[in-house]
């Protein structure tokens, strides 16, 4: 990887990128309320079960998928993962917390590296051809500076999996050692999930996690809450 696309990589993945997803626990609070998430233990049989398979196959190829239009320059295929990748979220709140977020690294983008990629991105959101759902929008706006395909499913895989940890340790009581210690698990897990998901073809991509759907639907009613989704 070229050093450009390198410090493009580390700079959005950085905590300080502002791209609002400390502001959401993508499920992880539901799971919390229903006492399903307790402590470190069920913490790591979570993800590790549940949530590094459904990055494998819902949105890894997606971030592939959507790095191969870029590279092709083909905004139109870009919006057709976008719309799929939205109907696989199966609670509104995960899509529009997708969307948001997605959404914002765009804005960020277009922006901060105005190419006529990135611009050709913010215009069609601007437009409504597409909604910024973030696997997609992470793997067009990787390819648009230079970054490989693996790189940037490496990238999108410990970004979910860290923010995943920062929300555990405000829902738990889990100090920033032992948030490490699961994430660096996690992340030596994740190697054979990342390259899985190079050979799932675009029409089985997908993951049936009825548990992070209901999680998600009950929380978008809850009481009180500490994060968006």
């Amino acid at each position: 990887m070229n050093a450009t696309a390198l410090i493009a990589l580390l700079q959005s993945s950085d905590s300080t990128y502002p791209t609002g997803a400390y502001a959401h626990s993508f499920g992880l609070e539901g799971f919390v309320e229903a006492g399903l998430v307790r402590d470190v233990v069920s913490l790591e049989a979570l993800l590790a079960e549940h949530a590094l398979p459904a990055l494998a196959h819902a949105e890894l190829p997606y971030v592939r998928l959507a790095h191969a239009a870029a590279a092709a320059q083909d905004l139109d295929l870009v919006c057709a993962l976008d719309e799929e990748c939205a109907a696989l979220r199966g609670a509104r709140e995960l899509r529009e917390a997708g969307s948001r977020i997605g959404a914002q690294r765009v804005a960020l983008a277009a922006e901060l590296l105005p190419s006529e990629w990135n611009q050709r991105l913010q215009r069609a959101l601007d437009e409504g051809r597409w909604r910024g759902q973030l696997p997609v929008a992470y793997g067009a706006l990787c390819a648009g500076c230079g970054a490989r395909a693996d790189d940037a499913v490496a990238a999108y895989t410990y970004q979910q999996l860290a923010g995943a940890m920062a929300a555990a340790m405000k829902l738990l009581r889990l100090g920033q050692r032992a948030a490490q210690g699961v994430l660096t698990r996690l992340l030596a897990a994740s190697i054979p999930w990342q390259e899985r998901s190079a050979a799932i073809p675009r029409e089985e991509a997908g993951w049936f996690t009825p548990g992070l759907d209901i999680a998600s639907a009950r929380h978008e009613t809850a009481y009180t809450r500490l994060f968006i989704s």
